[in-house]
């Protein structure tokens, strides 16, 4: 009984999230990164005001089929990260989701969920990244 309502709550609360990122309406926003001399592409919507858990991550994620869990972000993906949340007055403890997409490998999106730790300097993040089709 108490997993069945896990798994309820779960799923109301990805739709809540899907209908949140409508309602914000996710624009992308493209960016130049003038030291990569990469264009690129950024998308954030704002989750919460509490930090996420690891466990949220794995409800978003065991959604996805075509979805890889990445371990490192690449540097273009932090800047445009960091760029996305330039567009917010974020503050310690906020969690978003950024998606990004690179010119360089422009058939993929990496989904950034993150929360923004250490007085705005830095963000712990889980992140994967999807093939588009």
């Amino acid at each position: 009984m108490k997993s069945k309502k896990t798994i309820i709550l779960a799923i109301i609360f990805i739709c809540s999230l899907f209908a949140v990122g409508y309602a914000q309406e996710l624009k992308s926003k493209r960016y130049y990164n003038a030291e990569l001399d990469e264009v690129g592409s950024a998308s954030i919507g704002f989750l919460s005001k509490t930090p996420l858990t690891p466990e949220f991550f794995e409800k978003i994620l065991s959604n996805k089929e075509n979805a890889t869990v990445i371990e490192k972000l690449s540097k273009m993906t932090v800047w445009l990260c960091n760029q996305a949340l330039d567009e917010y007055d974020f503050k310690e403890g906020e969690s978003y989701v950024v998606i990004c997409r690179s010119a360089s490998v422009p058939y993929q999106s990496v989904s950034v969920f993150l929360t923004i730790t250490e007085q705005g300097r830095f963000f712990k993040w889980w992140a994967f990244v999807e093939k588009e089709q």
